[in-house]
C-alpha cells in the first residue's frame, strides 16, 4: 500500500501478472483524480517517480506480509519486454537497457 504524504505528484507505474498496465497518480488533488492511497495488486511489477514538474515526491509503502530483501526481485528489460510487450514504454522508462529500478510485489 504506497501512502502520498506531501510534496508533488508521484508517478506510480503497474503492470499486473495479465499484462495490464496502468499508471497512477498520487497527491493531494484529489479534484483531480490524484489520490493519497494505491494498493499494487500482488505479483504485479511497479515503478515509481515524481510526476512531471514535481521537484519531490514524499511518499512511504506499507508491505504485507512483511518485506525481506531476499525476497526482492529486481525487473530487468529483457526478461520482462517478452512477457508484457503492450507495457513496453513503461519496462523501458523503469528498466533502462544497464539497470534494474523496477520490482514486484
Amino acid at each position: 500500500m504506497w501512502h502520498f504524504y506531501h510534496g508533488g505528484a508521484l508517478r506510480l507505474a503497474v503492470i499486473t501478472p495479465d499484462g495490464k498496465s496502468r499508471e497512477i497518480i498520487m497527491g493531494q488533488n484529489l479534484c483531480a483524480g490524484e489520490v493519497v492511497q494505491y494498493s499494487v495488486p500482488g505479483g504485479s511489477w511497479f515503478g515509481a517517480t515524481p510526476a512531471l514538474g514535481s521537484p519531490y515526491s514524499f511518499v512511504g509503502c506499507t508491505v504485507a506480509p512483511g518485506f525481506r530483501f531476499e525476497e526482492l526481485q529486481l525487473g530487468e528489460r529483457h526478461a520482462l519486454m517478452p512477457l508484457f510487450p503492450s507495457a513496453g514504454e513503461i519496462i523501458e522508462e523503469f528498466c533502462p537497457p544497464h539497470h534494474n529500478v523496477s520490482s514486484r510485489t
